[in-house]
């Protein structure tokens, strides 16, 4: 999982990170920022899967930043507060958890690890959602439940143009030039993309092969979209590409 600390104290951010890497090796910082405006920042760039906020921050305070981040909020948020009279708040805005300062180490190892079921759970309800989707139906036709902060886009496996891979996110592209950002691993979605449809071309990306509008040899291995966007192509993935196109 990755994380980011926001909290405006340095040596609250210090004691957090280290807690973290000392006993949640399955949690890494990728980011720590010290106001909410940083925060916000670094989340859009980052795409983090937690962020540990602190919630009385000056100029914009943990809650504020949520609210100004909207629907881009598709992390699980763990507020880190020295007062306890935000409990009841932070239940409303859906936190995960609550933590009181200095942060106990059992309950933030408690925290990671209902987080971890908690995924883990997930991930099997979808297997088991896409499996009742499909029963009979024909690759092209199939759908894949895609989970979203509020629920599930069930999305016609052929309207995927292709999926990208960022760490634990993967940015699925639609052909009608939407864009979904799932947090599932590539290899979690991809036993639910049809052979018969899909290529992997990288470790990080798979193409719909009837979109594929090029593929060229300069500077590097790469196919064009039908949409313009270039994918770069893995050398030992060429042959196996290539056939798949009928120049192989």
């Amino acid at each position: 999982m990755r994380a980011i600390i926001i909290d405006d104290e340095p040596h609250c951010i210090n004691a957090l990170q280290s807690d973290i890497q000392l006993f949640c090796p399955e949690v890494t910082v990728i980011a720590t920022c010290q106001s909410g405006q940083e925060g916000i920042e670094a989340i859009r760039e980052h795409k983090p899967n937690i962020v540990f906020l602190d919630i009385s921050m000056p100029l914009m305070s943990g809650f504020q930043m949520l609210e100004q981040l909207g629907d881009a909020v598709n992390f699980t948020v763990v507020f880190t507060t020295a007062y306890d009279q935000f409990v009841l708040k932070a239940l409303r805005v859906s936190a995960f958890d609550y933590l009181l300062k200095p942060v106990d180490t059992e309950q933030l190892m408690d925290t990671i690890n209902r987080l971890k079921r908690e995924n883990a759970s997930a991930g099997m309800a979808e297997r088991v959602q896409n499996h009742s989707l499909n029963k009979g139906l024909q690759p092209g036709k199939q759908r894949i439940a895609l989970r979203n902060k509020d629920g599930y886009d069930f999305i016609r496996v052929d309207n995927i143009l292709y999926c990208n891979a960022e760490r634990a996110y993967t940015e699925v592209v639609l052909l009608d030039r939407r864009k979904l950002i799932v947090s599932r691993s590539l290899g979690e979605i991809e036993p639910h993309l049809p052979e018969s449809i899909f290529e992997r071309i990288h470790h990080s990306t798979i193409i719909n092969i009837s979109e594929v509008a090029q593929f060229s040899r300069n500077e590097g291995l790469f196919v064009i979209m039908e949409n313009g966007d270039k994918l770069a192509v893995a050398r030992s993935k060429k042959d196996s590409l290539l056939t798949r196109l009928g120049i192989g």
